[in-house]
C-alpha cells in the first residue's frame, strides 16, 4: 500500500520525516471527518430551507388575504 511505502521511506530518513508523515496523514484523516460533518450540515440546512420557502409562500397568501379583507372592510365603511 502507498501509505506503508511512505512510512518506510520516512523511517529511513529520520525522526522528523516520520513526524511529518504522521502529522500529514492525521491532518488528512481529520479533514475527511470535518468534511463529512459539513456535508451533513449542508444537507440538513437545505432541507430546512425547503420548509422556510413553504412557510414564506403561506405567509404571502395570508398577507394577500388580509389585504383583500381590509379592502372590503374599507369599502363597506366608506359606504356608510
Amino acid at each position: 500500500m502507498m501509505i506503508d511505502q511512505i512510512i518506510e521511506l520516512a523511517i529511513g530518513n529520520g525522526l522528523w520525516a516520520v513526524l511529518f508523515v504522521f502529522l500529514f496523514l492525521y491532518q488528512i484523516k481529520d479533514s475527511t471527518k470535518r468534511e463529512k460533518k459539513y456535508i451533513g450540515l449542508i444537507d440538513e440546512l437545505s432541507k430546512n430551507l425547503g420548509v422556510v420557502k413553504k412557510i414564506d409562500v403561506q405567509v404571502a397568501i395570508v398577507h394577500s388575504n388580509v389585504l383583500s379583507i381590509k379592502k372590503l372592510l374599507c369599502k363597506k365603511g366608506g359606504n356608510k
